[in-house]
Formats: structure tokens, sequence, C-alpha cells
């Protein structure tokens, strides 16, 4: 399963390179999920191309594990991402990692205020854009335009993140009070910048702004992780997760999961 492909690229980073300063080589095993939706999306195009090699960039790539996984699915990657977020060691290795794999790298700041893709116009078959937009700080016109000019103009544009709208976070509120954001403390403990959730986006608020930048919506999937870890808590909680919040709440709401997956393509001009 492709899961188990995402897993064994990981684990092979994390045996041959220093450890993750970042925590992105830990993650849950739940998480690679919307990698393999991308990665059998992009699987889809290749067929379809008749294994025609594709170009796909990476756009927030980090360490350029995701971006190995691309190469091997038949595209020639490209991870965009800025080095500043890296100390020497970590940058170094993530390069060489990166080389082994044919991935090549763009150091550009999404933070930044001039930012720009130093690639030509309708270059790219496949962007993605995966758990990156709600880390921005700021508004993602800039990013969104740019992906609009190295799209070609029958390319897919993927954008991933998680739900605004999921209703795990509604009833956060509603139990506890609680802002449905990144947790306080870690927030109040991090370093300037915070690199966390700085906000969450509706499948609305994606298309609204998809929209502006010159995409419509081609497909839209969500996913919810099946995380029996959060059936701890009061006796009332677990009753209501394990026999109405999983399997009936998140089996037939579907926009009330916990994570958008979806497909833009250009507007025809």
């Amino acid at each position: 399963m492709l899961e188990d492909e995402i897993e064994t690229f990981i684990n092979e980073y994390n045996q041959n390179n220093t450890s993750d300063n970042y925590g992105l080589l830990n993650n849950a095993r739940p998480e690679f999920i919307r990698y393999a939706i991308t990665l059998e999306f992009l699987e889809e195009m290749v067929v379809s191309s008749n294994n025609k090699i594709l170009k796909c960039i990476d756009i927030g790539g980090h360490l350029g594990i995701f971006s190995g996984l691309i190469n091997k699915v038949g595209f020639e990657a490209t991870n965009l991402d800025s080095k500043s977020h890296f100390d020497d060691v970590l940058f170094k290795n993530a390069l060489r990692y990166m080389e082994e794999k044919k991935v090549k790298f763009i150091d550009a700041d999404l933070m930044s205020p001039g930012f720009k893709i130093s690639i030509e116009d309708q270059y790219f078959d496949a962007v993605i854009f995966q758990a990156v937009i709600e880390h921005l700080p700021h508004s993602p016109k800039l990013i969104l335009d740019e992906i609009n000019r190295i799209l070609k103009n029958n390319g897919s544009f993927i954008m991933c993140t998680p739900n605004g709208g999921q209703v795990g976070l509604r009833l956060k509120m509603l139990r506890k009070g609680d802002w449905p954001y990144w947790g306080l403390k870690e927030f109040y403990d991090s370093e300037i910048p915070f690199l966390g959730h700085h906000r969450l986006y509706s499948i609305n608020d994606l298309d609204s702004m998809a929209k502006w930048a010159g995409f419509f919506r081609d497909r839209e999937r969500t996913i919810f992780f099946d995380d029996t870890g959060k059936a701890d808590g009061s006796f009332k909680w677990r009753i209501f997760w394990s026999f109405i919040y999983r399997p009936i709440i998140f089996r037939y709401f579907e926009r009330w999961r916990q994570v958008i997956w979806a497909v833009y393509k250009k507007i025809p001009v």
C-alpha cells in the first residue's frame, strides 16, 4: 500500500540523517492518508499522459521526503522551500537526500512579501500545496498568483489543509470554550516567528480564494483520521465518540471531517 511506501521513505530518511528538529519524521501513521491520496492522483495523471514524464513542484515541501515519492510515481519533482527554515546540518542532509532521489530544489521564502518562483510561465503539470496554507501568517494571494503563473493551462493544482469546518473543533469550543486552533501552550512557548497554524480554512474558503486566483475546483475529498485516542476523556465523551461522533457524523457528514483535499484547474481565459 502507498501508506507503507511513505512510511518506508520516512524511516529511510530518519535512519540516514540527523534527528529532525521540526518533528516531521515522526508523524502519526494516519497522517499518511493525505499523501497517499495525492500520490494516487499523480499516478492517474501519468497514466492519462501515456506514461509521459511530467513536471511537479511541491511548494513548502520542507525536507523533500514527499518529493522523492513524487519522482517515484513518474514525475520530475521539484521541492520549493526556504533553507532559512533549516539549521546547517539538517539542510546539508536534506539536500543530499534530494540529490540522491533526483529532486530539484528551489530556495524561496513563502513568508517574503516579494515571493517569486524563479520558473518560466506554464512550466509545471502539477503543483502541490499540501499542509502549508494554514501556516501562513498572511494572505496566500502572492503564492496562489504564482501557482497560476507556473501551472500549465491543463495542469492540476492540489491543495490539502486541515478543515476549519471540522466538527471536532466546534465541539471542543462547546465542551470547553477553547479556541479551536493551535494548542495555547505550544503557541505561548514558541519562538518568533510562530510556525504553527495561523488560520484554518473551510472548503468554501479554499474555493473562494482559488476563484480569485483564477482556479475552479475539479474534485474534492475529505479525510477522517480514525484516531481511537480521541476517545480519552469523560465517560459521556467516550460514549459520544464511539457511537455518534465516529460512526455517524464522520461517515455521513463529509464536510465535517478533519482534512480537506482538493484539486483545482485553471479557469479558461
